[in-house]
């Protein structure tokens, strides 16, 4: 008997992440133990009493096949969809732990990482430069001629390498250059957080000739080419300016700055990610890079476009290389979640396959996306899929939203055959997944089946792999439409939470709008949301994830 709870919940997870013939083997297994456990007890047990109750003995053979029997039926029903459900939902009720072996392989829980931008809190790499701002003007107070945007200034073109490290700077500012010296402010620590430990002592190092001054936050301790000590305030911030470089124009301009704390310097060349930062991952199981790879817009289209891992900084709309999503997949033993960009042509993707087949972790699934919500107008590529879907097929009737949700279907499904063929005999690795809209399951079903291509496809786009459905089931989003805002301005905590669970505190008072209060209340919204879509899973033999999700109050 399993008593620990914690054991059990791996066990559970172990069968559930198995294939259907690996799980009806282990019911067959069981079930043959079962009866041969039966036999033997019937034979070393009972049959020495048989001459003596013979009749008891045969019950007690009967009862044990029984047992057997109902043993097999509750493994088999516990293997069945709803026992799933049930048994997760019981497991969920206590805190996950990564105590057990191998916690992360059979997680069920997976987290987006947000993007890499330079006022986020995070702080996922050990070199802080990775997210600094990009560089900007810094005028000297005795300089008249130079300019900066802040105040109204002409835009003036920085010099800079295809790794954006400063080349040239003009020996002094006049009405011709407009400036002498270039800066960026650099994050060390969020103030706000109380969580976040704040070193004040920082280490710049840095190849080149030239000079760096600190400000803003940021003070020189002591500095010999290459290396600066420098003290950060504790608000966080500092501003790093780069006052020469190149003096001999020799081409050796200062390049491959690194701000590191003190105390993570020794670790800077074994590994580029922030200890605090990934043990804050120890319990996911799948990451999403979605936001690392600025895929909402994205305007990468060839593969030369990928950002790489000498950028100077990856807090442009390049997003974070490649190399470095697939090194943390490695170090944490997570799968992770590509979301490939709409514009990425055929090479792009092939070669963005091959490379992550040959440096992700052997046994690691994949899973890829192309692009993001493109049923959602707020992004721009489901705009462009439109119109390049009125191109293909000038001759459509149908709304301009059908064409873009058979245009994303058909490309999902060119971009998973793709990756199958990248990974040969490896594709089970891939799964394929088609975004959906979590209140609209048509937005599935149409992706799916595409037939405004299925013709000329000559299969539906399911067919051409994808094997996956996500959705974010958000709830109560309807509270902050503008036509209720005056309801749930005076709403207490407990009516929040009431209306939340249960519903019925929020009235429609003008039903012929397009707003619209649920039935049971937010929760329940978002469950028959669910439900719809595990009808489809089921008919289509589809898997359902949740990309996303929560309370959408905010």
């Amino acid at each position: 008997m399993i008593t620990d709870h914690d054991t059990f919940r791996q066990l559970f997870y172990w069968l559930y992440g198995l294939p259907e013939w690996a799980s009806s083997l282990v019911l067959i297994v069981t079930s043959i133990g079962i009866l041969f456990l039966s036999w033997l007890l019937h034979d070393s047990v009972f049959s020495k009493r048989k001459e003596k109750t013979p009749q008891h003995t045969d019950e007690s053979f009967l009862i044990l096949g029984i047992a057997g029997a109902v043993l097999g039926i509750a493994l088999t029903l516990l293997l069945h969809q709803f026992g799933k459900d049930y048994l997760l939902t019981i497991l969920s009720t206590e805190p996950p732990t990564a105590s057990g072996i191998g916690y992360r392989e059979t997680s069920p829980l997976g987290m987006n990482l947000s993007p890499v931008v330079d006022d986020a809190d995070e702080f996922p790499f050990l070199d802080l430069f990775k997210t600094s701002r990009d560089w900007a003007i810094v005028c000297e107070s005795n300089d008249a001629e130079c300019k900066t945007s802040s105040t109204g200034g002409e835009h003036v073109h920085i010099d800079v390498d295809q790794d954006g490290w400063v080349r040239h700077l003009p020996a002094a500012a006049s009405a011709s250059t407009g400036f002498s010296r270039v800066g960026t402010t650099i994050r060390v620590s969020s103030p706000s957080s109380a969580s976040q430990a704040y070193s004040e002592r920082y280490v710049v190092l840095y190849d080149g000739e030239g000079e760096l001054l600190y400000s803003h936050g940021g003070t020189k301790i002591s500095g010999t080419p290459g290396r600066d000590v420098i003290s950060v305030e504790p608000i966080g911030t500092f501003q790093l300016i780069i006052a020469q470089t190149d003096p001999a124009i020799s081409g050796n301009y200062i390049r491959h700055i690194r701000v590191v704390s003190e105390e993570h310097e020794s670790l800077l060349d074994s590994q580029p990610f922030n200890p605090t930062w990934l043990a804050r991952l120890e319990n996911f199981r799948t990451l999403r890079f979605m936001g690392w790879m600025r895929t909402n817009g994205s305007g990468q289209g060839d593969f030369h476009s990928h950002p790489v891992k000498s950028d100077a900084r990856y807090t442009s709309d390049k997003g974070v290389p490649l190399e470095l999503m697939v090194e943390l997949a490695n170090i944490t033993e997570s799968e992770p979640w590509f979301n490939l960009p709409h514009k990425a042509t055929d090479d792009y993707v092939r070669r963005f396959a091959e490379q992550v087949k040959s440096t992700l972790k052997d046994g690691l699934r994949i899973y890829v996306e192309y692009s993001n919500e493109v049923w959602n107008d707020a992004f721009s590529q489901g705009r462009d899929m439109e119109a390049w879907a009125r191109e293909a097929i000038p001759y459509a009737s149908e709304s301009l939203l059908t064409q873009r949700i058979n245009w994303y279907g058909k490309r999902s499904g060119e971009v998973c055959k793709i990756w199958r063929e990248a990974f040969g005999p490896q594709a089970d690795r891939i799964i394929c997944v088609l975004g959906a809209q979590a209140s609209n399951s048509w937005t599935a079903t149409e992706a799916l089946e595409c037939p405004l291509f299925a013709l000329s496809l000559g299969q539906s786009c399911q067919e051409m792999g994808l094997n996956a459905v996500a959705i974010a089931p958000y709830f109560g989003g309807y509270l902050g439409d503008p036509a209720f805002r005056l309801q749930v301005r005076n709403l207490t905590l407990d009516q929040l939470f009431e209306e939340l669970n249960l519903g019925g505190v929020v009235k429609d008072t003008n039903p012929a709008d397009s707003a619209n209060v649920p039935d049971g209340g937010a929760l329940a919204e978002s469950y028959r949301w669910m439900d719809d879509y595990d009808s489809l899973a089921s008919a289509k033999n589809l898997r359902i994830l949740g990309y996303a999700g929560g309370q959408h109050l905010v």
